[in-house]
């Protein structure tokens, strides 16, 4: 039988060839690495693009004269402002204070004279993080703008609201602003306030003159039948005046169907309702980093047909 042999040197010749192969197998499969990593990395960023672009087709401001405010809610006090605020301000992207005032001004040099919403948002009369916070140069800035858009802007740019907040990934800083502030909707203010907010969707809350009347009783005030047609007649004149503007939420419904109230509210809006949110899911993320707001928020709970936040309990 015939022996084959081979020889060394001919093995070693074919280990560059081998070598080669093999490192064109590796950068090959280092390629293809790679390219997976930069198409899934292409594809996240992608993705996250298009949640952006859909939040932002959902919550982008539409009055492009007044870039900075969102929304107003108002109505007679003790109607279900507050509650229906902070509801609103679960949603990403937007924030505001306990109340704010400002526009009840004639100019933003006078708001020092906007009492008490002046002092409730001066840091050296209220340290609570759920309201503006401002320092005196910030004050100071804001009466020497030379409108409401510049002064709502600056107070953006300086209040922690806007700014520290830990909302969604998407959501760009300074937030815009819900504005809260159940004095606005009087017949003295509310067109005014309309005229400074061009385009800016407003939400009034009304409640039964009865309960509310009782309400207003049990903080030692009195509401008057008169004011309360006067209040809500100039509602519907301006509803005809300025339309597709304004949206009356009824405190019943709101207590009663929170859902599907808060559902047509944020349609309007032009936000994504969550009903996590009447748990206050979105104001807990915000607020992560304030162990006292976050006890606060627990107390703003919603419950049908109920709620343990003060003033907001049904009566």
């Amino acid at each position: 039988m015939k022996k084959f042999s081979v020889k060394i040197p001919s093995l070693l010749c074919l280990l560059p060839l081998v070598m080669l192969v093999v490192y064109y197998d590796v950068v090959s499969m280092n390629s293809m690495t790679e390219l997976i990593n930069h198409n899934n990395s292409n594809e996240n960023k992608y993705l996250k693009e298009e949640l952006k672009r859909e939040v932002t087709q959902q919550s982008v401001q539409p009055s492009e004269s007044f870039p900075s405010l969102r929304a107003l809610v108002v109505g007679l006090e003790h109607s279900g402002t507050t509650m229906a605020g902070r509801l609103i301000m679960n949603a990403p992207c937007v924030i505001g204070a306990g109340e704010t005032g400002y526009l009840l001004a004639e100019t933003p040099a006078e708001i020092h004279s906007v009492q008490p919403w002046f002092e409730w948002n001066n840091a050296k009369t209220r340290d609570d993080d759920m309201w503006y916070k401002l320092q005196p140069n910030d004050i100071d800035d804001m009466k020497n703008a030379k409108d409401f858009v510049e002064m709502y802007n600056i107070l953006r740019e300086r209040s922690h609201l806007f700014n520290d907040l830990n909302d969604e990934e998407y959501c760009e800083k300074p937030y815009q602003i819900v504005d809260k502030t159940p004095r606005y909707v009087y017949p003295t203010h509310f067109e005014m306030i309309l005229k400074k907010t061009p385009n800016v969707p407003v939400i009034v809350l009304q409640k039964p003159f009865e309960a509310l009347q009782k309400s207003w009783a049990k903080r030692e005030s009195v509401l008057t039948k008169e004011l309360y047609d006067q209040v809500f007649d100039n509602v519907d004149n301006m509803k005809k005046k300025y339309p597709n503007r304004i949206f009356m939420l009824q405190y019943d419904e709101l207590m009663n169907e929170p859902d599907n109230a808060m559902k047509s509210v944020f349609e309007f809006l032009g936000l994504k309702w969550d009903h996590q949110y009447l748990k206050m899911a979105g104001l807990k993320k915000k607020f992560s980093d304030y162990d006292r707001t976050i006890s606060q928020l627990a107390n703003m709970e919603f419950e049908k047909g109920a709620h343990s936040y003060g003033d907001m309990a049904p009566v």
